[in-house]
């Protein structure tokens, strides 16, 4: 009877593998916008933009990197018309989306009274390029929740100007209308319950139509940001998951944002930098290159390890444990900022600025209506944290002259 016990044992240790310790599964992300960037109108604008496009993209690949260069119609409407991309193969983005590396997904944008496409236009004029469907939703808003605009991709969603039908699978990108000071910052991925409240966002459901993929911690590159700072972002997020400071039991996912309105040369030397930071953390085994498509891959071999449904964790207060829908967002202001930077959050919160190199520059207690004087700083990046007792949270600013 003894030997049969430890057999009993011995079988259920075999059947039942060890879980891998967790990973920050990680990718660069990037928008266009409509406002400024009138790509389809103006032919060197699109050159010089798509110069840089192209740069960053072999960035990507030769550094073994993962991208989703996310798109609205002006400037897919662009290399239609400069560069022929209903006909010829050697176009932006057909090149992009053939390394393996990048994968391009669609954006609703629109500007009246010409630009009124819809995401089921944008794809097919992506499709016109010879760029296949990606299936995800490149950004949406979630908040103010009665200006939710992600319910509509429940459903088909057909198109204005082509009549083609189109089936959303992911939502990334969960922002708040400008200035966007309520952005989602969550790990995982989960199906919403519904856009009511942050409740139901936060909330996952079983019968859902749509899975959200959360992009991390805020991870921005500007062309005023020092990239070293957006990296100590995603390395202390990296860390926290392999010292087993964050919970073990939950799917890491995060992107690295950056903008084309940004693309400069210097710009793109400051992405390199970017990356091969990164790369450090990718030879230690705490980070994988993933694109968002990638992610939901590996999320579904996890959630069938693992057993669970879905992961849903916030990265402004993790080692705290409260759900996303506790946490209410400080809003800090302006970024750049000068002579003073203004902290709203809640009463009792500390804050602290520090440079990149740790050295702390000013700290204090604050609420709802901080406001600090900066004219003694130098020019730069610095980091600004606030801490209270439901959160602590880190935010990029930079000061300007």
């Amino acid at each position: 009877m003894k030997k049969f016990t430890h057999l009993l044992i011995a079988l259920i240790t075999i059947s039942v593998p060890a879980l891998a310790q967790p990973k920050l599964y990680l990718n660069l992300n990037s928008h266009n916008e409509m406002v400024g960037e009138n790509y389809d109108t103006d032919s060197t604008l699109f050159v010089t933009s798509t110069g840089f496009v192209h740069d960053i993209a072999q960035l990507v690949v030769l550094k073994n990197a993962k991208w989703n260069f996310q798109t609205n119609s002006k400037y897919v409407l662009a290399a239609l018309k400069y560069q022929h991309a209903d006909t010829s193969h050697s176009d932006i983005l057909e090149w992009m989306n053939s390394t393996g590396h990048i994968c391009i997904d669609p954006r609703y944008k629109t500007q009246l009274p010409f630009y009124t496409y819809n995401i089921a236009d944008v794809v097919h004029l992506l499709d016109s390029a010879g760029v296949p469907d990606s299936k995800t939703v490149g950004g949406f808003i979630y908040y103010p929740y009665t200006s939710a605009d992600w319910a509509i991709y429940t459903s088909p969603v057909i198109g204005t100007h082509y009549g083609n039908s189109w089936q959303a699978e992911i939502l990334w990108g969960a922002g708040s209308t400008p200035p966007h000071s309520h952005d989602a910052h969550n790990f995982g991925i989960w199906k919403p319950t519904g856009a009511t409240d942050s409740v139901a966002f936060f909330s996952h459901s079983a019968s859902g139509d749509l899975w959200v993929e959360g992009n991390g911690c805020s991870a921005v590159l500007t062309d005023t940001t020092d990239p070293i700072a957006v990296f100590n972002v995603v390395k202390e997020a990296a860390n926290n998951i392999a010292s087993g400071a964050w919970p073990g039991d939950k799917f890491y996912c995060m992107s690295m944002m950056i903008n084309q309105r940004d693309f400069s040369s210097s710009f793109v030397n400051k992405v390199s930098q970017l990356i091969d930071s990164v790369n450090t953390l990718v030879s230690e085994n705490k980070v994988v290159w993933a694109s968002i498509q990638e992610k939901m891959d590996t999320f579904q071999t996890w959630s069938t390890a693992t057993m669970n449904a879905y992961s849903q964790w916030s990265c402004e207060s993790p080692t705290l444990g409260i759900p996303a829908f506790r946490v209410k967002n400080s809003t800090v202001y302006p970024n750049p900022f000068s002579t003073e930077l203004k902290i709203s959050a809640e009463k009792g919160s500390y804050y602290r600025i520090s440079q990149i190199d740790g050295r702390v520059v000013s700290s204090g207690y604050g609420d709802e209506n901080t406001e600090i004087d900066t004219r003694l700083l130098s020019p730069g990046t610095y980091i600004l944290s606030i801490t209270n007792e439901f959160r602590r949270e880190k935010i990029i600013v930079n000061k300007i002259d």
